[in-house]
């Protein structure tokens, strides 16, 4: 799990949110590498957010593309869009979906966060 401290949170909620065990794992192995002072329990991942700057180097470092023809550019809230979709084609179920990305309004996943283009329509 990840804590969030309410000051840091747009809705100034503290919450939890579950991770994947393999990023867990990946986590662990960082805190042994780095050393004692990432070993502590509420040791932060990140001590400040990442710049455009070094989000777009992360972004050509991975060749992955910042402008997207016909889609937009890819930031914080495509990351989240492209979380909300895969989370629907997966089927989970909407109100998870709504808790998991964090939102009060039950229509933002179904409708802000969703690219309807890459749901398996045709399957069902």
């Amino acid at each position: 799990m990840i804590q969030l401290r309410a000051s840091a949170t747009k809705s100034r909620r503290a919450d939890r949110l579950p991770i994947h065990s393999e990023l867990q794992a990946a986590r662990m192995r960082w805190r042994e590498a780095v050393g004692t002072a990432a070993k502590e329990p509420k040791a932060c991942v990140f001590t400040t957010i990442p710049s455009m700057k070094a989000f777009k180097a992360d972004l050509a470092a991975a060749r992955i593309s910042y402008r997207i023809a016909g889609k937009g550019v890819v930031d914080f809230h495509a990351l989240r869009k492209t979380y909300s979709t895969l989370l629907a084609a997966a089927q989970v179920p909407q109100r998870i979906r709504q808790a998991a990305m964090r939102h009060a309004d039950p229509r933002l996943p179904e409708t802000t966060y969703m690219d309807e283009e890459v749901l398996p329509v045709f399957e069902h």
